[in-house]
């Protein structure tokens, strides 16, 4: 379980697709390999032998009707029909004769290579070669001979390098019905290639033969021999070494109306040569099973991309999700994917407008509070309590009273007043220098102050009482130990389109934390600042944040910024 855990989604998609498909393939190539192979095997070696047979009875049938179209011409030849009529003619004229009418023949015809006339006195003629190269055809053959078939002769004529089958018939005349004598037509092995020389493999051989003799065959030295007999049907298979294990033999008849003898072709188609067909065959398999391979890979990868793809953008929204930006990552509405990314989405929402309400919420309680404790004050009643004070004074000539209850009417009417949160720069500084103004009178010697002011920034907006709890915390904590001596400097400059104040003071400093604030809960000041910090972030953003510089021992400076902008531009 822990080792499926590991697994990246998208890895155990690209698996699952990925042998989803290979496992039926693989099946099916299994299944074709052991139990469908035999069965094409078996017609595969039928269709093959059967197929070249019928061609090869197609090329003899060509054969036989060339060698009748031949023996037709003798038949209707009238010139032989008068040379048979008379017979005491003189020997030199029928030589001559029979040499026209033959040699025309065999210059109208490519099949019959040398032929043979005996007549009926039993008078020999050769025509294509002399009488001495070879003996003529035996008694019994001559004897066996008919007028309406050929007979093929198991003798084979060899001449030269060539060799010739032998194949005869009795001869008349087609108008009188005359015997002439008998013709014996000698057919070139070479002629007969055609037969066999469309079985090009090495491994299949076929051959023709007559009453167990062969007349056709591939290699002529096997002419007129016995032909090849499988092994299970020799009584000893060691006296013909042809007939061995490996082999395959079949053997169909050839038979032809015009043929006398009872011929058959034999194939003997060696295993070797079925299995090249089915390795070619197993071959394109193997390589259409890559192909198969192949696409399942770039499927399984696309697929499982894709659908990681979504995931991995809907895990990486989880895992940055902000509040103050959209994470919106719905793209696809085509999968059961873009629901969960549709509910992340709305749940962001939420999240988002829940946040937003509970800030509001705070807002609207903090100002409640502020103005309740506005309301508990009647600034009026302050005013009207001080200015009777300081008649008062007058009248019995206190003039520092007078003075004091002056000052502090001033910090009153900034600090109390209920209007806009914002105000010019110059009513912020007035109210800070009321607040030290009183404190100068309660410890005269204890601090001096020094003021650099720009110019320009008198009339810029700021959060009002941002300063004073500064420059208080100066005076209560910073010089809480001593008595005199104390510096106070305020300042502020404009840097780009911001405005920079720092107050820094020559007190004890303070141990600060990481935020380089001390802590709401601090009792040097840190709820003063924190507060302030809190203010400037929610009027200006969070890099507006508020920054104390302080060690021990080393006083303290205390640097805020605040957006530039004048009072004129705010109120158009």
């Amino acid at each position: 379980m822990k080792i499926g855990m590991k697994i990246k989604i998208r890895n155990f998609l690209f698996l699952f697709l990925f042998f989803s498909i290979i496992l039926p393939s693989s099946i099916a190539a299994l299944f074709t390999h052991f139990f469908v192979r035999h069965t094409i095997q078996k017609e595969f070696t039928a269709n093959y032998i059967e197929s070249i047979s019928s061609e090869i009875k197609t090329n003899f049938s060509l054969l036989v009707f060339r060698l009748n179209n031949a023996y037709l011409q003798l038949m209707t030849s009238r010139e032989l029909y008068d040379i048979n009529q008379a017979p005491s003619t003189d020997p030199v004229q029928r030589d001559a004769a029979l040499h026209s009418v033959f040699y025309e023949l065999l210059n109208r015809t490519s099949t019959v290579s040398i032929i043979d006339f005996v007549d009926t006195s039993g008078n020999l003629y050769r025509f294509g070669a002399d009488i001495s190269d070879f003996a003529a055809p035996d008694g019994p053959f001559l004897s066996s001979l008919s007028r309406h078939q050929f007979l093929f002769s198991e003798d084979i004529v060899h001449l030269g390098d060539s060799s010739f089958n032998a194949i005869g018939r009795t001869l008349y005349n087609y108008s009188t019905n005359t015997e002439l004598g008998t013709v014996v037509f000698y057919i070139d092995e070479s002629n007969l290639s055609s037969l066999y020389s469309i079985s090009p493999d090495e491994n299949c051989l076929f051959f023709i033969s007559s009453d167990d003799i062969i007349i056709f065959h591939p290699d002529r030295t096997y002419i007129g021999s016995k032909p090849y007999i499988p092994s299970q049907l020799l009584p000893d298979p060691q006296k013909n070494p042809a007939a061995r294990p490996g082999y395959i033999y079949m053997e169909y008849s050839l038979e032809n109306p015009s043929i006398q003898n009872s011929l058959k072709i034999t194939c003997i188609l060696s295993n070797q040569a079925i299995s090249q067909k089915m390795n070619r065959l197993l071959l394109t398999l193997l390589v259409s099973y890559l192909l198969i391979l192949l696409f399942a890979f770039i499927l399984a990868t696309c697929l499982s991309s894709r659908l990681s793809r979504h995931l991995t953008g809907l895990k990486n929204a989880m895992e940055h999700f902000d509040l103050e930006h959209d994470t919106e990552i719905y793209r696809n509405p085509s999968n059961e994917i873009a629901a969960l990314e549709i509910s992340f989405d709305k749940m962001a929402d939420e999240i988002r407008t829940l946040v937003a309400d509970i800030r509001q919420e705070k807002e609207k309680q903090r100002i409640a509070e502020i103005r309740t404790l506005q309301s508990q004050i009647n600034p009026h009643f302050i005013y009207n309590a001080l200015d009777s004070i300081s008649w008062k004074a007058k009248e019995n000539h206190q003039y520092e009273i007078d003075d004091m209850v002056v000052t502090l009417a001033t910090f009153f009417r900034i600090g109390l007043h209920k209007g806009a949160d914002m105000i010019p720069i110059s009513q912020e500084l007035e109210h800070v220098k009321s607040y030290l103004e009183i404190e100068a009178i309660r410890f005269p010697d204890l601090f001096q102050t020094t003021w650099e002011i720009e110019e320009d920034t008198y009339c810029c907006l700021t959060p009002k009482i941002i300063l004073q709890p500064i420059v208080e915390n100066c005076i209560k904590h910073g010089f809480k130990e001593i008595h005199q001596g104390g510096k106070i400097l305020i300042r502020n400059y404009i840097s780009g389109n911001d405005i920079y104040f720092e107050i820094s003071d020559n007190g004890k400093g303070m141990e600060l934390n990481n935020d380089s604030l001390p802590s709401s809960s601090s009792k040097e000041g840190g709820y003063g600042l924190y507060n302030i910090n809190e203010r400037l972030t929610r009027y200006f953003g969070e890099e507006y944040r508020l920054r104390v510089i302080s060690q021990p021992g080393t006083g303290t400076t205390v640097r805020l910024r605040i957006k530039y902008q004048r009072a004129e531009e705010a109120l158009t």
